[in-house]
């Protein structure tokens, strides 16, 4: 079974079903091949996905292949004046 988002900004209405702006539902079967819906899914107006089989499992970690860089910010120290050389300034 397939997933249908409605990412525009308007209600839509597939037969039965209602879909609010940035809302995702089961889409039936009878409308997962409707040239209207391939249409919409052009223009971006609906995003039709796979649902995951439940079988597998939904968070699954995945290790990067190599560790990004750190780069570590520097902290820049200033030297603090003594009292000493503060009166001999003025």
């Amino acid at each position: 079974m397939k997933n249908i988002t409605n990412k525009g900004t308007k209600i839509i209405s597939i037969g039965d079903l209602i879909l609010l702006p940035q809302e995702t539902k089961p889409l039936p079967e009878r409308y997962e091949k409707s040239e209207t819906l391939d249409f919409f899914q052009e223009r971006g107006v609906v995003e039709i996905l796979e649902e995951p089989d439940s079988e597998q499992p939904e968070n699954v970690l995945v290790e990067p292949a190599e560790e990004p860089e750190q780069t570590a910010e520097r902290e820049v120290k200033t030297p603090k004046r003594s009292a000493a050389s503060n009166s001999a300034g003025k």
